[in-house]
């Protein structure tokens, strides 16, 4: 993407301030997503886990997860789902490819923007920088809140 082709035309100048590097912005036509045709999975034990190991509130926005699971699991688990599928009782399955390498945008607060470094610190410390799990649509669908899902 360039400055005129419908992006803010100062975006590229403040991410290179705000990275500290020359910064080139390309759009890429298979999505935004660092996976195409993926979606981000999270589990709200790992979501607690991380934030009484940071002793503060944190926020699930800052990851971006496409669906949220509140599932019977210990914190940290779906890393270990690898293969495995999820089924939703609506109908939708997804493949669980492998866990998410998270890269520095949790660290920026979802509604100003402020930098949170140690966010990335104690991911990168006690967990090699992952948090959730890339899967695939498998049967594509509306997954409502609440939904049932099973593990397999």
């Amino acid at each position: 993407m360039t400055a005129g082709s419908g992006g803010d035309p100062g975006l590229r100048s403040a991410l290179a301030e705000d990275l500290g590097r020359p910064v080139e912005l390309r759009r890429d036509v298979a999505g935004i997503q660092d996976l195409e045709r993926s979606v981000l999975v999270t589990t709200e034990a790992t979501r607690a886990a991380l934030e009484h190991d940071l002793d503060a509130e944190l926020d699930l926005r800052r990851f971006r997860p496409n669906v949220h699971l509140e599932v019977d699991a210990r914190a940290w688990e779906e890393h270990e789902w690898e293969g495995r599928t999820l089924r939703f009782t609506g109908g939708v399955v997804l493949r669980l490819l492998h866990p998410c390498v998270r890269c520095a945008i949790p660290t920026r607060d979802p509604v100003t923007q402020a930098k949170w470094p140690e966010l990335l610190r104690r991911l990168d410390a006690g967990h090699a920088r992952l948090f959730g799990i890339n899967a695939r649509v498998l049967r594509s669908g509306r997954v409502a809140a609440g939904e049932r899902v099973t593990i397999g």
